[in-house]
């Protein structure tokens, strides 16, 4: 498994694949115990996924996130095995609603820097649909006000690319900004100390300023989400939005494509087919 995990380093795999590969490979370990690699058969991967599923609780995207590293790791020990297909479930997610962003963007009151950094983060989050990891390793030097850009360095793909930066984002930006002293390679969203948020103090910061503000849903994943959907459906390109997100497959990207109840009610008088043509076709008599 080292051996296999400085490969995947020489690779240029990101950190955070790297950790998530670690563990997963650790865990099957732990539970495999010490036997040799050709000991391991069909049967042998098929009670893993039982124990993932019955002892660990996970659900079969989980699952079939493991077995894809598992995949990968046998064809490195050139340990030939057949894994089984496991069918994830479709999770559709509910993004955050128009009266819920109205809510999460309503400017504070007073000039506290905690206010308007959240505010700012949430904006950030909303406005470009960049992932947490990528959000807390901003740094001031990354935004370019004059060409109304974002560099993002630090991506889960390792891919290094601008983004636009629309003209309400770079208003919040800047106000934030100027509450207080910073340097060109300070990062941009830090806490009261001058320290760089981690992911856990992220999390934690939505789920408080999200609760403060009367929205029950407190996923940071969602912002990106609730980017993506209403890019798509205020007519936006799937394209440019595969660039935006930084997808390397438009596959990846097209899973926001996905159409909730509400959208479908949407006009669908006008686009029936049976009510245009009762509308066009029948005449009611005059009394």
């Amino acid at each position: 498994m080292d051996n296999y995990i400085t490969h995947c380093k020489v690779r240029g795999m990101s950190p955070h694949t790297i950790d998530n590969y670690t563990t997963i490979l650790k865990g099957f370990i732990t539970w495999l115990g010490d036997v040799p690699t050709s000991s391991i058969t069909t049967d042998t991967i098929n009670r893993f996924v039982i124990y993932c599923r019955d002892e660990r609780k996970n659900n079969n995207t989980s699952i079939k996130d493991k077995l894809k590293v598992l995949k990968t790791f046998f064809k490195y020990c050139d340990v030939n095995v057949a894994l089984p297909s496991i069918q994830a479930e479709k999770n559709f997610k509910t993004p955050y609603t128009e009266e819920e962003i109205k809510k999460l963007l309503e400017k504070p009151t007073i000039n506290s820097y905690t206010q308007w950094r959240n505010h700012a983060i949430i904006s950030t989050l909303l406005g470009t649909g960049i992932r947490s990891r990528t959000l807390i390793n901003l740094k001031i030097r990354d935004l370019d006000f004059k060409n109304n850009t974002i560099f993002l360095e630090k991506t889960k793909t390792n891919k290094q690319y601008y983004l636009p930066m629309s003209t309400a984002l770079r208003q919040t930006l800047r106000h934030y900004l100027s509450l207080y002293e910073h340097n060109e390679d300070d990062y941009l969203f830090v806490n009261l100390y001058g320290e760089p948020l981690n992911r856990h103090s992220l999390k934690q910061t939505i789920r408080d300023y999200n609760h403060m503000k009367g929205v029950t849903k407190v996923s940071i994943h969602l912002f990106r989400h609730t980017f993506a959907v209403n890019y798509l459906r205020n007519g936006g390109n799937i394209m440019y939005l595969k660039e935006i997100l930084g997808h390397s497959k438009l596959t990846t990207t097209q899973i926001y494509l996905q159409i909730n109840n509400e959208d479908l009610k949407l006009n669908f008088d006008e686009y029936n087919p049976l009510d245009k043509t009762v509308r066009k076709g029948i005449k009611i008599k005059k009394k």
